[in-house]
């Protein structure tokens, strides 16, 4: 993918070709993931169609659309959306479900993009930068708020006064379990809270993982340039 703010030069960051056969694998199922992303047919797909018109007939293999930018606007536009349904907080289930599912859906693109990275796919590393990590960590908060809100609304208790929660309550649940172990302040009480809890604190042990596999690709294309 996908999405973010690309530097230039950076496009020979990480490997080709990975090393160990559970590493070619894991990236044969990373592309089959890919193509069930919006981003993908939206974006990817029509770059590499673009680049293949150019190179048939005989013009450099550039396009001439600024696809980076537009993986710029797909970012940012993509936590524009989730602000807005998670400060719209609907209490009417057919809408919980429809947020929930864009939510779970933009969740399945980060999380696709992030193996991406970690594998050293060569198309991601060269669309990752500090500033889409840091992007990507603020929308997986919003989307674990939106989640916790659409399929486990009575899933949290405030600790003491057993009130009902706000969507302010759902992103400080999401944000202290994205940043650390949760909060004494709100109790999950079933199953489903807890395992959201869980896949909470899980996504922001990713995004670290993402933003090593970043840096170290970082310091291996400086050390290439060097030499």
């Amino acid at each position: 993918m996908t999405g973010s703010f690309t530097r230039s030069g950076a496009s020979s960051c990480g490997p080709e070709t990975p090393k160990w056969q559970l590493e070619r694998w894991a990236l044969f199922v990373e592309k089959i993931l890919l193509r069930l992303c919006p981003f993908y047919h939206c974006i990817d797909r029509l770059e590499a169609k673009e680049t293949r018109a150019l190179a048939a007939r005989g013009r450099r293999t550039t396009t001439t659309r600024n696809w980076d930018l537009g993986r710029a606007l797909w970012v940012v536009g993509s936590l524009l959306l989730l602000a807005k349904l998670w400060y719209w907080n609907p209490a009417q289930k057919w809408a919980m479900i429809l947020v929930g599912v864009v939510a779970g859906v933009r969740l399945f693109e980060i999380l696709v993009t992030s193996l991406g990275t970690a594998l050293g796919e060569s198309s991601q590393v060269r669309a990752r930068s500090l500033i889409t990590i840091a992007l990507y960590g603020v929308q997986l908060v919003l989307i674990f708020a939106i989640l916790y809100h659409s399929f486990d609304a009575t899933g949290f208790m405030a600790t003491g006064s057993g009130e009902a929660l706000g969507a302010s309550d759902y992103l400080f649940i999401s944000w202290s379990s994205f940043t650390s172990l949760g909060t004494e302040a709100f109790t999950p009480v079933n199953e489903g809270a807890r395992y959201l809890q869980v896949a909470t604190t899980s996504a922001g042990i990713l995004l670290l993982g993402v933003l090593l596999a970043f840096g170290i690709n970082e310091v291996q294309a400086n050390r290439g340039s060097s030499n």
